[in-house]
């Protein structure tokens, strides 16, 4: 298999974390969407680099839900490209 560039891992994960927050709905993925830009100035792919942000907000808005989600995430990102980037990210997202 060819090795993915960071740009294009970022993109990957970017979409993968946008597929499943409307996967837990859409009014979910809309709060935390905009939470994510009124409290932090963030948009979904600012999470890449600040993943424990994401975390955070996951949290605030879908409380014990943030599992469905992680476990989503990881089940798509293993299936398409696993790298130590992508486990970083999700091990981020796991911990807050």
């Amino acid at each position: 298999m060819k090795k993915i560039s960071d740009l294009q891992t970022r993109d990957l994960i970017v979409t993968v974390v946008e597929k499943n927050l409307l996967r837990m709905g859409k009014r979910n993925h809309d709060k935390i969407v905009n939470y994510l830009k009124k409290e932090h100035g963030y948009d979904i792919s600012d999470c890449y680099l600040k993943p424990e942000i994401l975390s955070l907000v996951l949290k605030k808005h879908l409380g014990e839900r943030t599992d469905d989600f992680v476990n989503l995430t990881a089940k798509d990102l293993e299936k398409i490209n696993h790298n130590s980037e992508t486990e970083h990210f999700l091990k981020a997202i796991q911990q807050h």
